[in-house]
Order: structure tokens, then C-alpha cells, then sequence
């Protein structure tokens, strides 16, 4: 039987009784409100991360009035920084921490956008044999999986895409959609790509299929297509209008560094949400069966490879760079998987594959990132078996059941990956806490993951005007991998030295009440005698070890027993 939307949108035939329906819902409605719970618990306790964090305190400086792109830089466009601006106007307006609205606005978001898929799908009923199990594996996939990179770009990204997403798979069947409903999913999908102008790449190869099914001319009757051109239009004219620095400053800041600075992509592929995607992608293939059309599937499967192209164009191995082609690659299987899915057995098995693949994933990592070269071999075994077995073969059956297995034990990893992003240090609390309400606080390092978090929950205030020394830093690895002409070398230095004239100028503004230094890198990339000669004003009050590259690498809170003279810009002292 064929598992295409059309038969999941058949009326009558199969469709099971009343009382049946109602606990069916039930239990639908009870997991959903459990995956909620577990959302809101999760957030709590782990917080906001560094780079949603970052974005809110951008447009609240840009609400009062300061300049973006010149009072406060940013690699990422104008519409990025806008899509996190909501939260930010609510927690003023009704006089509260904008953390807690945040993660209200991203959780509203998600439930929305997987609110209209079930709608688009199913209408006010759900039904079908894809219905429960899909819902419930997407929102899992996007309210739990994230873990710290909860309410990142890519996450909501992911959230704004499904409706679109959903609105090509009913037209690759053929199926209706109403003009206003695919008019507000593609202005949606004209969003995803203005804030993240690479995800076009998991938009393509969907639209792709779209044609290949229905014929080429049949993208120019799609209402959605329109729509997502305009909203990208408007948005890129808005910003070229409102944020012109943006165009004529920071863009050839972010291409000379930001996009220069590139991994390798075998370090790309190596790492957990590579190895994931891999692993799901080799589970949908054996559990598809040869000849069977699922649209809904198949778009997800084509949108996350488009997602994971994106991952590797962007080539900077960051674990969220890669949570939306793995979220969406987990969600087709869940899509093709639904019956395995309903076996009691798999509810057993997938926590223990799920823990196997942790505790194997602990074994290879040996510090931070870990390898991913397990994972990258268990996804080779299984697209090799979907490709050499037949289709029909009953050794298929079991092995599609343990794909669907191993595919939850491989989204479990992941979120172990996404979770090693960060760094805890309740002794930096404490103290920082001590010097009174609304610390400030400067860093110095090219990591904000633990000086954001910790502006977060001491209430206090970023000194400077950028999110981290990254400029800095990317600078350094690009001279270190690369060999630039003459001309280039230079604009790198102009630009690492600007770097440090900023953070000068900021402290002596700010004057911070706490500075973070990762020592070791400080020492290879800020050692300058101004820098130094104005940390001499501060005592060292609390250290914290941490890794890089799998090499110790020890933070210190330094903080001010007194005023310190401010720093010396005309010159080096000594």
C-alpha cells in the first residue's frame, strides 16, 4: 500500500472508529504536551545561548538609538538581527528579563509553524498513516534535539522552512492548497532566506522535485514561489535602505574574514552532526521501498542534502551550522519509519542505541570536537546494504526496523554534540554576582559561550561592541593556513589591529567590573603591552579549565578591587 499524501488525505476508506480516534488523540495530544514540558524544563535549566543572546542585546542598543554596523558590529545581515527583535520590544514593554520571552517567542514559533503543517496536511483532524508519529518526531526534533542551540538562526530557520516545505510536497502530489495559506508559507521560506541566505540551497532541490513531478511550468502557477521572491526582495531592499553600513563596511569585513576563514572538509565531515546526517540518511534508504512515492518524505530528504550542502559551503564545522539538515533528515525518517514506530519493541531499543551511541561517541572523542568516524561507518554499512539488497528482501524488514533504532540513537548524539558547546562556571557566577547588581563585563577570547550566559543570569551589561574577539581570531587562522598576496596580508592586519583599537576604546568607556581571558589565546593573538598594562588594574579571582581543540586551555575572571587607570590608545607603553 502506498504511504503518498493522496492516500493519507483519502476521506473514508480505512478510517478508523470514533472511540478509537478520540484515544488516539489523546495520546497524541499527551505527548506533544509532554515534549512541551520537557522543552520549557530543559531552557530553564540551560539558558539562553551566547549568540541569541548577543543578537537581543544588538537591537536593544539599536532601539536606543545606537548605529548597527558601526556602534555595534555584526556578521550577520540586517533581517537576522531584526527576527530577534520581538522579544526584546515585549520584555521592555512589560518591564521583564527578555530571556524568559525569548524562549516563550521561539517555543510560539515552533508550535506555530508545526501547527500549520497539521493543518496544511490533515486539516483540523489528524489522521493518515503519517500523522502522529511525524508530529511527534518533528517536535521532537525541534523543541528537544536543539539543546543549547535552542532559538539559534538555523533552529528557527528550520521552523519557518517546514510550512513552505509542506505546501511543495501537497503540490508534488498534486493535492490543493489554498492561495493564502502557500502566500503566507512562502513569505515565511523569503524570511528563512534573508536571514540565512545559503538554506536557498535546501529550497532548491525541493522545488526541483516539485517540477520533476508536476513539469516544469507548473512552478509559474505556485503562489508560493511569488511570495518568497517578494519577501526576499523587500527584505534585502528594507536593509540596503535602513542599514546601509551594513553594505559598504561590514559585508567586505565578513567576506575578507568571516567566510575566508574556512575548515578543511574532511574536519567538516568529522564531526558529530556530519556523522549523524550520514547515519539518518543511510536509515532512510533502507527503510524506503523501491517504487513508492512519499512526497512529504522526499522533500524533507532533498531539503536537508540541500541543508547539509549549505553546511559544507559554509565549511566553518559549528555543531548548529548543521542542525537543520539533521532535524529535517530525522523528521523524514520519522515520516517513513511510522510504522516501526509504533512498535513497542523500538520504544525499548532506541533509548539503548541511543546510549551505545553516546557512550561509543565518549569513547572516540577524547576532547572537543569529537571525531565522527564510528558514525561515518555504520552510515556507510547501511546505504551499502539499501543499495546492494533488494528492495524486497525479508532481511529488509529487520534491518529497516533497526535503522529506525539506530536513526534515534544518532539524533541523541547529536544533541550530546550540541550540548559540548558550552561551558559552566559557577565560581565566575559567584563572584561576578558579588560585585553588585549589573556587573559589566568585558571578554577576551574569540568564544562568548561562557560571557554571554554569564551577562545573562547576573543581569549585567556587555561593555563592548562586538560579541568576541573574532575578528582577531579569524584573522590569525587565515594567516596560519593560507598564504595571501601583499595587498591582502595587509587589509588582514588593518583589520586585526582595528580589533584591538575597539576593545581599547570600549573598556575605557565601559570600564568593566569583571573581564574573561582565555589565557593561552590571549597569549598567541592579543599580546599587546596596552592590554596588559590595563588588566595589571584588575585581580585574578577565579579560573575555570576548559579545552580547545582537545589542548588545556585555562579561563580567568579577572575583576577590579579599584577603578584601573584606563588604557593607553596613542601607544605601546614601555
Amino acid at each position: 500500500m502506498t504511504v503518498a499524501l493522496r492516500s493519507a488525505l483519502a476521506s473514508a476508506e480505512g478510517v478508523p472508529s470514533v472511540a478509537a480516534e478520540t484515544v488516539r488523540a489523546r495520546a497524541l495530544w499527551l505527548t506533544l504536551g509532554a515534549v512541551a514540558l520537557a522543552t520549557f524544563a530543559t531552557q530553564v535549566r540551560l539558558g539562553v545561548y551566547a549568540d541569541p543572546l548577543w543578537l537581543m542585546i544588538c537591537c536593544e542598543r539599536w532601539l536606543e538609538g545606537q548605529t548597527a554596523y558601526v556602534d555595534f558590529l555584526e556578521n550577520s545581515p540586517p533581517p537576522a538581527i531584526l527576527l530577534y527583535l520581538p522579544p526584546v520590544v515585549v520584555a521592555k514593554w512589560l518591564g521583564v528579563a527578555r530571556e524568559p520571552v525569548f524562549v516563550i517567542y521561539v517555543f510560539a514559533i515552533v508550535a506555530g509553524c508545526l501547527y500549520a503543517c497539521a493543518r496544511l496536511l490533515y486539516g483540523l483532524w489528524l489522521a493518515g498513516s503519517i500523522g502522529a508519529p511525524t508530529l511527534v518526531g518533528a517536535a521532537a526534533a525541534l523543541l528537544l534535539a536543539p539543546d543549547y542551540a535552542f532559538g539559534q538562526r538555523d533552529h528557527l530557520a528550520l521552523a519557518l522552512a517546514l510550512p513552505f516545505l509542506t505546501v511543495l510536497a501537497l503540490r508534488a502530489e498534486g493535492s490543493p492548497v489554498s492561495r493564502s495559506a502557500a502566500a503566507i508559507a512562502g513569505l515565511a521560506a523569503g524570511l528563512v532566506c534573508a536571514v540565512r541566505p545559503h538554506y536557498a540551497l535546501a529550497f532548491a532541490p525541493a522545488a526541483a522535485y516539485v517540477a520533476w513531478r508536476r513539469g516544469a511550468p507548473a512552478l509559474f502557477g505556485f503562489p508560493e514561489l511569488y511570495a518568497a521572491a517578494s519577501a526576499l526582495g523587500l527584505a534585502g531592499a528594507a536593509s540596503f535602505a535602513a542599514f546601509p553600513r551594513y553594505f559598504d563596511a561590514m559585508l567586505p569585513m565578513t567576506m575578507t574574514t568571516y567566510v575566508a576563514d574556512r575548515v578543511s572538509f574532511t574536519s567538516a565531515l568529522l564531526t558529530p552532526v556530519a556523522a549523524v546526517w550520514a547515519v539518518l540518511a543511510a536509515a532512510l534508504l533502507v527503510r524506503r521501498t523501491g517504487g513508492e512515492k512519499n512526497s512529504l518524505a522526499d522533500v524533507a530528504a532533498l531539503a536537508s542534502t540541500g541543508a547539509a550542502a549549505a553546511y559544507f559551503v559554509q565549511a566553518k564545522g559549528f555543531a548548529y551550522h548543521g542542525y537543520f539538515a539533521v532535524a529535517l533528515m530525522f523528521v523524514a525518517v520519522t515520516i517513513v519509519a511510522a510504522d516501526d514506530l509504533r512498535r513497542p519493541a523500538l520504544w525499548i531499543f532506541a533509548p539503548l542505541a541511543n546510549c551505545a551511541a553516546m557512550a561509543s561517541a565518549m569513547g572516540y572523542m577524547g576532547g572537543v570536537p569529537m571525531r565522527g568516524d564510528f558514525l561515518l561507518a555504520a552510515a556507510a554499512t547501511l546505504a551499502i546494504y539499501a543499495i546492494l539488497v533488494p528492495a524486497r528482501h525479508k532481511s529488509r524488514a529487520v534491518a529497516s526496523f533497526f535503522a529506525s533504532a539506530l536513526s534515534c540513537g544518532a539524533l541523541g548524539l547529536a544533541l550530546f554534540a550540541f550540548h559540548l558547546n558550552w561551558r559552566g562556571a559557577p565560581d565566575f557566577e559567584r563572584e561576578v554576582r558579588a560585585i553588585g547588581p549589573h556587573p559589566k563585563i568585558a571578554l577576551i577570547s574569540a568564544i562568548g559561550n561562557l560571557a554571554h550566559p554569564l551577562v545573562s543570569r547576573v543581569q549585567g551589561r556587555w561593555t563592548q561592541r562586538v560579541i568576541s574577539l573574532l575578528l582577531t581570531d579569524h584573522v590569525d587562522r587565515i594567516l596560519g593556513h593560507s598564504a595571501p598576496d601583499a595587498p591582502s596580508r595587509r587589509r588582514l592586519e588593518a583589520l586585526k589591529k582595528l580589533d584591538l583599537e575597539m576593545f581599547l576604546a570600549d573598556v575605557e568607556q565601559g570600564q568593566p567590573d569583571a573581564v574573561i581571558v582565555e589565557e593561552a589565546w590571549a597569549a598567541e593573538h592579543f599580546n599587546d603591552p596596552r592590554v596588559a598594562t590595563w588588566l595589571a588594574g584588575y585581580r585574578r579571582t577565579a579560573s575555570v579549565m576548559a579545552t580547545r581543540s582537545g589542548a588545556p586551555d585555562p579561563l580567568t575572571l579577572y575583576t577590579r578591587p579599584t577603578m584601573p587607570a584606563p588604557p593607553s590608545r596613542n601607544g605601546a607603553d614601555g
